[in-house]
């Protein structure tokens, strides 16, 4: 699974829908009901998110080497209001 922490003015939309298949909605967001789960604590989950080191991820090379051109844009604060 690959996580991406970027505002819309740093992802590249067209590299990204051009190159990678697009996955539906992320299942473990969902209830068994289907709706979507919430989120308590939307500050820390920001938090959480934004401290990943985005220099440590390598995107060209875990695509490329293990052949899985996926990949799940989800927009955080959407999914989590």
């Amino acid at each position: 699974m690959l996580i991406i922490s970027k505002s819309d003015r740093q992802l590249d939309i067209k590299d990204t829908v051009s190159n990678c298949e697009l996955l539906s909605v992320n299942k473990t967001l969902m209830k068994g009901a289907g709706s979507l789960k919430t989120c308590h604590n939307k500050h820390a989950l920001r938090k959480a998110l934004e401290e990943y080191d985005t220099d440590l991820i390598d995107v060209q090379s875990i695509t490329t080497e293990r052949d899985d051109s996926r990949q799940l844009i989800v927009d955080r604060l959407a999914v989590v209001q």
